[in-house]
């Protein structure tokens, strides 16, 4: 199954809890379940190919003035050869000046696609790929250079991933390989395969602290249809400089299962779909604002709060 972005996110954030998924319904070909997964996106990813366009990275590409893709490279990556590079991007912070969020994803094999590096000939971000790194920092541009606002978190395919999804508490549809997830079976949590674009809603964790967020996506191929799956991964910098990844769940999924056949070789397809949206509560646990996981078309809600001891978010 080839891989399908589901399109931009609305992401809505207030100071109050309401009740905003599973979508269900029966298409009779692959072509309609395709198109009942289109997207802004796609269309402009497959015209970008078709025009021969260059590389644009889901990440953003806001360089300051005067600063290369290679000045963000170094200061994430020192040393690593361009050649490596598998996905880059650098994104202005909205809520605080001067900012930007940066990432890079990168390959230890010398194994090369063609003559091209791998961004512009099959960019990707994966996050448990043991031959794959990913560096990630907050930036700052002043006196027209770029530095480092904080450390750089960095980490392994080969180590439990930052981003691991936690689906203990979510009401989707979850991925068949989570029975074998990343911390054992029956842990509930798995990994993302992809990285897949920066989500900059006004997460407004505390009063004085604003939390950033990645969105993700599980793809699965399945003998007739398949199933993609989207999370979010939030994060924060501490008061050491130090990014930390404070929340990390499902929010959307969309299923495809192949049933019976036609004569004229045409199959039905069950198509189903789930969509959650984050919201912030006005309670507070040790001065950070409750979050709310809820659905957009039922009554299903989750509460997270913040745990002082560890630093992040917990299911209520």
């Amino acid at each position: 199954m080839a891989k399908r972005t589901l399109g931009n996110w609305l992401v809505s954030v207030s100071m109050s809890s309401i009740c905003l998924v599973a979508n269900a319904g029966e298409v009779h070909s692959l072509d309609q379940a395709e198109r009942e997964n289109s997207s802004s996106n796609n269309q402009a990813f497959s015209q970008e190919q078709r025009d021969g366009n260059r590389w644009q990275s889901p990440f953003g590409m806001d360089l300051p003035s005067g600063v290369s893709f290679g000045d963000v490279i170094s200061l994430l990556s020192p040393g690593i050869d361009l050649q490596m590079v598998t996905e880059m991007g650098i994104k202005k912070w909205p809520y605080q000046p001067d900012t930007y969020i940066g990432i890079v994803c990168f390959r230890h094999s010398k194994k090369r696609h063609g003559e091209l590096p791998y961004y512009l000939n099959s960019p990707d971000c994966r996050d448990h790929d043991e031959g794959s790194d990913i560096a990630l920092a907050m930036l700052t541009f002043k006196g027209d250079k770029l530095r480092l606002h904080s450390k750089v978190l960095t980490w392994s395919g080969a180590g439990r991933p930052t981003l691991s999804v936690n689906w203990n508490h979510s009401n989707l549809d979850s991925p068949i390989v989570l029975d074998n997830g990343f911390e054992g079976k029956g842990s509930g949590y798995l990994p993302p395969d992809t990285l897949m674009h920066f989500d900059f809603a006004r997460y407004q964790i505390s009063d004085d602290q604003v939390a950033w967020g990645i969105r993700a996506q599980t793809v699965e191929g399945y003998s007739g249809g398949g199933a993609e799956f989207q999370s979010l991964t939030l994060f924060r910098m501490n008061v050491d400089g130090v990014l930390e990844p404070i929340l990390s769940e499902p929010m959307e999924f969309w299923k495809d299962i192949a049933g019976d056949w036609h004569e004229d070789g045409t199959r039905d397809h069950d198509v189903t779909s789930g969509e959650n949206i984050l919201m912030l509560s006005r309670k507070k646990h040790h001065g950070y604002y409750d979050l709310r996981i809820k659905s957009k078309d039922t009554n299903w809600s989750q509460t997270f709060i913040w745990s002082a001891q560890l630093n992040g978010y917990v299911a209520e």
